[in-house]
């Protein structure tokens, strides 16, 4: 994973992470586990701010929308495609 950009690398953890502790939510996946942004960029090798950034970039995008410090994943679709497993 260390070679791939840290927009394909935030795409993949918020996919395993959706994948592990996902559950239904109003039409979305919520992902049900409590993580600091310092352990986020930790499991994805980058720094806080980046990481913010992408997600950011994620939340702009609609791809994911946050509640409460809850991460919600509204496309994984596009997360797919981002962290390069579409191809």
């Amino acid at each position: 994973m260390a070679h791939h950009s840290v927009t394909e690398r935030v795409a993949s953890l918020l996919l395993l992470l959706k994948e592990k502790y996902g559950k239904d939510y109003e039409g979305a996946i919520f992902i049900d586990i409590q993580l600091s942004r310092e352990d986020l960029a930790d499991l994805a090798g980058t720094s806080v701010e980046t990481l913010v950034r992408t997600l950011t970039g994620f939340l702009e995008e609609g791809i994911i929308r946050t509640e409460k410090r809850k991460t919600i994943v509204l496309d994984s679709i596009r997360l797919s495609e981002i962290a390069g497993l579409n191809d």
